[in-house]
């Protein structure tokens, strides 16, 4: 997944320009849909990629992609910075905590399925390289 359509762009461009936060939404939406575009073929490229999961969270988003804009209609610019900030630092503290090394130790199922992902990465990446 691409970083940096929906959680860098939409606050940065409600900073920087004086444009309502449903405009800004609706200007991002394309940019995230090439970032996404380009990361299933290249995560199918190298199966990682559980396509019954994937479809049902890709009718989730293309319904939110309906109901998230009228409900942006709701909120003012003062409200969308301070939730959104706060969501991000939730979920940094999240990722950090993630990365001690004491829960990696207490998760050993987390453990097997990254070792599982970098063996499939390191597979194909032998494959692409192999001369045709």
């Amino acid at each position: 997944m691409g970083a940096g359509g929906g959680f860098i762009l939409n606050p940065l461009l409600v900073s920087l320009w004086p444009l309502p936060h449903t405009v800004v939404a609706g200007t991002v939406m394309p940019t995230i849909l090439f970032s996404q575009g380009s990361g299933i073929v290249n995560y199918s490229r190298i199966k990682f990629i559980n396509w019954k999961l994937g479809i049902s969270i890709g009718l989730a988003m293309f319904l939110g992609g309906f109901i998230g804009p009228k409900l942006t209609e709701l909120v003012t610019v003062e409200q969308y910075k301070f939730v959104f900030g706060w969501i991000l630092i939730v979920l940094s503290g999240l990722m950090l905590w993630q990365t001690t090394p004491g829960y990696l130790a207490k998760n050993s199922r987390e453990q097997a399925i990254l070792k599982e992902y970098r063996k499939k990465a390191e597979e194909a990446a032998a494959t692409a390289l192999k001369p045709a």
